[in-house]
């Protein structure tokens, strides 16, 4: 085991581009997540509100994970649109940002950044 730096970036490479040849794999340059950003997304995951009859429950996964990206991301390197054009990373518009990215490697971005993923992981 070895101490996480959470003001240090780690790169991360999705899962569906990690078969492909090095120069063609999009990265991911992406912040830890501390203690205490992990706790307070955690927080905001399940939520209820009212009691009796009024009692509402809440999963809210896409808030967490949005809330997840947008503190962790950090940039990208060689990540390209259909015309195949190198895509610049604008930290100032994180919602455009993040809505580039596929879904599926968003929720794997969010997972990651959340600690529920490593960077050994192997599929």
């Amino acid at each position: 085991m070895k101490a996480i730096n959470p003001e240090k970036p780690v790169f991360y490479i999705p899962k569906c581009d990690r078969k492909k040849d090095t120069e063609e794999q999009t990265v991911f340059e992406v912040k830890l997540l501390t203690g205490k950003e992990n706790a307070e997304l955690r927080d905001d995951l399940y939520e209820v509100t009212g009691s009796g009859k009024q009692r509402k429950e809440s999963l809210r996964s896409g808030t967490v994970e949005l809330r997840a990206l947008t503190t962790g991301l950090k940039g990208w390197k060689n990540f390209r649109n259909d015309d195949d054009i190198d895509l610049s990373f604008d930290s100032t518009k994180m919602d455009k940002m993040i809505d580039l990215i596929p879904p599926e490697v968003r929720t794997e971005l969010s997972d990651f950044i959340r600690g529920e993923s490593s960077l050994s992981e192997s599929d």
